[in-house]
């Protein structure tokens, strides 16, 4: 089973506890964490906005590992060149 995660950027951190309940569940395969699916380049990390808008995903990323539960992001591109204007 996949568990997709749907909340707002005020409820990202949040998603750390579903870790932690995911965690000791044997049917879980993957979670999959709410995300604009932003594809970042080295470059683009180099900013403080995209470093504060990337760090939770990093911390997820991490948490998830720690614990063993699948991790899937899809990253689509959605809203990067209008939040950050790269391109």
């Amino acid at each position: 089973m996949t568990f997709r995660s749907t909340v707002g950027h005020e409820g990202f951190a949040l998603q750390e506890s579903l870790l932690d309940a995911l965690a000791g569940s044997s049917d879980i395969v993957t979670f999959i964490p709410a995300s604009f699916g932003a594809v970042w380049t080295e470059e683009m990390l180099q900013k403080p906005a995209a470093q504060a808008f990337h760090e939770p995903y990093d911390r997820l990323s991490a948490k998830a590992k720690d614990l063993n539960v699948g991790f899937t992001e899809i990253r689509a591109g959605l809203f990067l060149d209008f939040t950050f204007m790269a391109g």
